[in-house]
C-alpha cells in the first residue's frame, strides 16, 4: 500500500480480490439504492474506489482496474445495458478514483487527508468538490446527452451524477480510507466502559434514525436529532468512528421508501433529494471536522503530555540539579537529583523555601542577590552552603535564571545546579597549601612563582620584599623582570632565558646579581626553572625557585681565599725546593752568558761553539719557564679547567718541585708508574692533590731514623675506564680514631698544621668525579692516601660557570 503498515494489502494475491469484492459490493449497493423510484442519492462505488487507489502504490493501480471493470460487469449486468455501456461505467468510476487519487498524492504525498483540517481541506477541495465536479461530465449518464446537444438533460444528470460522487466521497470515501489504514490493537484499547457508550451511541443513532425517516409523524426537529449522538461519538471516538457513523446513516437514508419532512415532496421530489444530500453532506462535514479536531487536540495533548514525561524522565535522570521556585523561593518543582541529595521525598521538597536548606548567616546576602535579577539581564549565578541532613555541610553551584511576564513582573526562578562540596575543599586545601608554600618559602628564603607566558601573568610565593609571605599575583614581561636584575648581568640572563625559551630545553637555571624594583643592595641568586610547553613545542608557562645565595656566595669566597692561603703555605713548605729549581737554569744561563762573553773578549771565536752556548741558554730559558707555568697552575685561582693530561707527568713534575725538600728531609721517594690512558683533568689542580699527598707522607716520617722515610707513588688502572695513585709513606700511622675525620676541614694532628690540605684535595677530586681515601697498612708501618678519577671525565662536577660564563648559566 502506499502508506507504511499497508504491506500486507501489496501483493497481487491479495490486492486483486480485495479490490473486485469491495467495488462488487459498492456497486450492487448503488444499484439498491437507486430502486424503486430511480432517485439517485450516493454512489458508494466511487468513494470505495478512491479510497483503494489513495492507499495503493501507483504501480499497482492496474490490478484494481483489472479487478474492477468485471467486478462492475458482474454487479450490473441484471440492468439490461449494453456491455459497452457497463464497460463505460467502471472506466468512467476507475477514471474519477484515479484522478482523485493521483491528485491528493501530489499534494499530499504520503500524509493522512484525515490527520489535520488543513490535509482535510485538500481532500474536500479535490475528492468531495473538484474531483466530481470536473470528470462527472465523461459518465456514461451525461457525456451522450452532452454529445446529442441535449444541453438541460446533460446538466441536469451532471448535477445527479456529481452530488451523488460528492456526498459517496464524503462518508464512503472517508470510511473506507480510515478502515484500510492499519491500526494495531484498536479493539484491545477500548475498555468495556466505551463498548459500552458505543452501545448507548448506536440506540441514540437508531432511534434518530426511526423518528425521522420511518415514523409517519411530520416533526421538522427529528433530522437535526442526529448531531447529538453524532457529535457525543466524534468527541469520544475519533474521526474513525464518526466516519463510519455517517456513512452508515447516509446509506440507510439512501434507502429509505421516502424522502422525511420535505414540503416539496408531491411537487419536486428531485429538489427534495437535493435538500437531504446537502443536510447530510453537512452533517457529515460538522462529524468529521469535530473529529479531527478533537483527535489533533488529543495528538497534541498526548505528545505534550509524552514530552513532559520525557522531561521530568530526562531531569530526574540527571546528577545536575534542577529546579523552579517562585521570586519567595517557594519550590514548585525539583528533579530527583535535589531529593536524593537531602534524603527527601518529591513531596515534601515542594512547596518548601529552598533557602531553609542554607545556614542562617548566608541567607540575607542570597536575598539580595536574587533581587538583583532584572529582565535586561536574568542570569546569575550562585555559590553557597548548605545544610545537610546528617549535620555536615555542603557547598552547591547554581546557573539561575529568573522569569517575568508581560508586565515585567518577576514570577519564578528556574536554575540548574551541581555539587561541588569536593570543589569547594579542594579550594581551600590548595589555599591552604599555597599558604603553607608560602611560608616554607619565606622560611626558606626561596621565592617560588609560576609565569602564565602567553598571558605575562605571575604567580609568586612572595613579591620582590623578603618579609611577604603571601602569594601575589601580578602582571609580568621580560623587561619589567630584566629591570629587577643588576646591569651587569641584564642582557646575558635575559639572552640566555629567550634562548631557553625558544629553543627546545625543558630546565633552564642562572646566577646573578639580584637588585629588586627599588634598588636594594644587590644579592646573588640562584635561579632554577622548569620550562612548560604546548604541543607544538612552544614554550607556554615557566614554574621555578629564586634562592638567595649571598651567603652561600661569602662563603665560597671565604673556602676560595683559604684555599689560596693553603697553597702558599704548602708552596711555603718546599721553597727551598722551587729556588733550587730555579737556580738551576738561571745559573746555567748566567755560565753560558759568561762564556760566550769571554770569547767574544778574546777577539776569536768559533760559530759552532756559539751554537751550542745559544743553544742551552735557550734550554734552560724553558726549564725555568715551564717551572714558572707550573707554579703559576698551583697559585692562580680559577675555577676547574678540564684537559687531557698524563698522571704520570704530573707525578715526575711533583717530584721535580720537591726535589731539594725531600733531599732536605731525607727523604727516599719510589715510583711505580703503570702504563696509564690520559686523563680528562685540571693539570695544575691534580698537582696540588700530590703536593699535599706527599707532603703529609714526609710530616709523618719526621720522628723516624733517616733509613725509613720511604714513600712509594704508585698509579694503576682499576677497570676500563677508572685509574688509582697511591701514596704510601712508612710512618707511624693514622690514629683510627682520627682516621674518619683527616679529610674534614680544618681537622689536623699537626702543631703547625692548618687543616685544610687535605680537605681540598678531598675537593678536587671529587670534583673530578673521583674518590679519595686514607688507610693504614696492613703491615702496621704507615699509612697510605689514594684516590681515583676516571679518564673520560665521567660524573665531573663543574662549578657554577658551567659551560657558557662565569656566572653560570646552565642549559639542561
Amino acid at each position: 500500500m502506499g502508506l507504511p503498515g499497508c504491506a500486507s494489502f501489496d501483493s497481487a494475491a491479495v490486492l486483486a480480490p480485495l479490490s473486485g469484492v469491495l467495488y462488487y459490493l459498492a456497486a450492487s449497493l448503488d444499484l439498491m439504492l437507486r430502486e424503486p423510484d430511480g432517485i439517485l442519492l450516493l454512489s458508494p462505488q466511487h468513494g470505495v474506489l478512491a479510497a483503494l487507489f489513495m492507499t495503493t502504490r501507483a504501480e499497482r493501480w492496474w490490478l484494481i482496474a483489472a479487478a474492477v471493470v468485471p467486478a462492475h460487469l458482474l454487479a450490473s449486468w441484471s440492468t439490461a445495458l449494453p456491455w459497452w455501456q457497463l464497460a463505460w461505467q467502471a472506466l468512467f468510476s476507475c477514471g474519477l478514483a484515479t484522478g482523485v487519487a493521483m491528485t491528493l498524492r501530489l499534494w499530499l504525498g504520503q500524509r493522512n487527508p484525515f490527520d489535520s483540517l488543513r490535509e482535510f481541506s485538500v481532500y474536500i477541495v479535490v475528492a468531495v468538490i473538484a474531483g466530481p465536479a470536473l470528470l462527472t461530465i465523461f459518465s456514461p449518464a451525461v457525456a451522450p446527452a452532452l454529445l446529442s446537444g441535449a444541453l438541460d438533460l446533460a446538466v441536469d444528470r451532471w448535477q445527479k451524477e456529481a452530488v451523488a460522487s460528492s456526498l459517496a466521497m464524503l462518508t464512503w470515501g472517508s470510511c473506507t480510507y480510515l478502515a484500510l489504514l492499519p491500526q494495531p490493537g484498536w479493539l484491545q484499547r477500548r475498555t468495556p466502559a466505551q463498548y459500552a457508550e458505543a452501545l448507548t451511541i448506536a440506540i441514540a443513532l437508531y432511534v434518530c434514525f426511526r423518528l425521522t425517516f420511518v415514523s409517519e409523524a411530520e416533526n421538522h426537529a427529528a433530522l437535526y436529532l442526529f448531531f447529538i449522538p453524532l457529535l457525543w461519538q466524534s468527541v469520544r471516538f475519533g474521526v474513525d468512528a464518526a466516519a463510519m457513523a455517517v456513512t452508515l446513516i447516509a446509506t440507510l437514508a439512501a434507502a429509505a421508501d421516502r424522502i422525511p419532512h420535505s414540503v416539496r415532496l408531491h411537487d419536486a421530489p428531485q429538489a427534495a433529494a437535493i435538500d437531504l444530500q446537502t443536510f447530510l453532506g453537512v452533517m457529515t462535514l460538522i462529524a468529521i471536522v469535530i473529529a479531527i479536531v478533537v483527535d489533533e487536540r488529543r495528538r497534541v495533548a498526548k505528545a505534550a503530555s509524552e514530552s513532559d514525561a520525557r522531561y521530568r524522565a530526562i531531569v530526574d535522570s540527571q546528577t545536575d540539579f534542577v529546579c523552579r521556585s517562585l521570586p519567595d523561593t517557594t519550590l514548585t518543582f525539583a528533579n530527583a537529583a535535589i531529593c536524593r541529595y537531602f534524603g527527601m521525598q518529591r513531596e515534601q521538597v515542594i512547596g518548601t523555601q529552598w533557602l531553609q536548606f542554607v545556614p542562617e548567616e548566608t541567607r540575607a546576602e542570597l536575598r539580595q542577590a536574587l533581587s538583583r535579577a532584572t529582565p535586561e539581564n536574568p542570569t546569575f549565578m550562585l555559590k553557597h552552603p548548605v545544610q545537610l541532613p546528617d549535620g555536615r555541610t555542603g557547598w552547591q553551584e547554581w546557573v539561575n535564571t529568573a522569569i517575568f511576564d508581560a508586565q515585567q513582573r518577576l514570577v519564578e526562578f528556574q536554575g540548574t545546579g551541581r555539587d561541588i562540596t569536593a570543589l569547594a575543599q579542594a579550594e581551600q586545601a590548595l589555599q591552604k597549601t599555597d599558604e603553607r608554600l608560602a611560608l616554607m618559602a619565606q622560611a626558606a628564603g626561596d621565592v617560588i612563582y609560576e609565569w602564565d607566558i602567553a598571558r605575562g601573568e605571575l604567580w609568586s610565593s612572595s613579591g620582590d620584599e623578603r618579609s611577604e609571605g603571601t602569594p601575589s599575583v601580578r602582571h609580568l614581561s621580560m623587561e619589567s623582570w630584566g629591570c629587577c636584575i643588576h646591569p651587569s648581568d641584564r642582557e646575558r640572563v635575559a639572552r640566555d632565558c629567550r634562548q631557553a625559551l625558544r629553543g627546545t630545553a625543558g630546565t633552564w637555571e642562572s646566577e646573578y646579581l639580584y637588585t629588586g624594583r627599588d634598588g636594594d643592595a644587590p644579592r646573588w641568586v640562584r635561579h632554577r626553572a622548569y620550562i612548560i610547553r604546548d604541543a607544538s613545542g612552544l614554550a607556554v608557562r615557566m614554574i621555578g625557585a629564586i634562592t638567595d645565595r649571598s651567603d652561600r656566595k661569602n662563603l665560597e669566597e671565604a673556602n676560595r681565599t683559604l684555599e689560596r692561603f693553603a697553597r702558599l703555605a704548602m708552596l711555603g713548605q718546599i721553597t727551598a725546593s722551587i729556588a733550587h729549581e730555579m737556580n738551576q737554569p738561571l745559573g746555567a744561563i748566567r755560565y753560558n752568558a759568561e762564556a760566550g762573553l769571554l770569547f767574544l773578549n778574546r777577539g776569536r771565536y768559533d760559530k759552532h761553539e756559539f751554537q751550542e752556548i745559544f743553544d742551552d741558554i735557550c734550554r734552560d730559558n724553558r726549564r725555568a719557564t715551564d717551572l714558572i707555568g707550573r707554579l703559576r697552575e698551583l697559585l692562580h685561582d680559577h675555577e676547574l679547567r678540564l684537559d687531557s693530561v698524563d698522571m704520570n707527568d704530573i707525578i715526575n713534575d711533583v717530584i721535580k718541585l720537591l726535589r731539594i725538600e725531600v733531599r732536605q728531609r731525607h727523604v727516599h721517594i719510589d715510583t711505580e708508574c703503570a702504563e696509564l690512558p690520559t686523563v680528562l683533568g685540571d693539570h695544575g689542580r691534580l698537582q696540588q692533590v700530590l703536593l699535599n699527598l706527599i707532603l703529609n707522607g714526609m710530616d709523618a716520617m719526621a720522628a723516624l731514623p733517616e733509613t725509613r722515610r720511604r714513600i712509594a707513588i704508585r698509579t694503576a688502572r682499576v677497570g676500563a675506564t677508572r685509574i688509582q695513585v697511591q701514596v704510601v709513606d712508612r710512618g707511624s700511622g693514622i690514629d683510627p680514631a682520627t682516621l674518619p675525620k683527616i679529610f674534614d676541614s680544618f681537622f689536623t694532628s699537626k702543631d703547625h698544621g692548618m687543616g685544610l690540605g687535605l680537605a681540598i684535595a678531598r675537593s678536587i677530586v671529587e670534583a673530578h668525579g673521583g674518590r679519595i681515601w686514607a688507610k693504614n697498612n696492613a703491615d702496621g708501618m704507615g699509612a697510605t692516601l689514594a684516590f681515583e678519577i676516571d679518564s673520560l671525565g665521567a660524573n665531573v662536577m663543574l662549578s657554577s660557570s658551567g659551560s657558557s660564563d662565569r656566572y653560570g648559566a646552565r642549559l639542561n
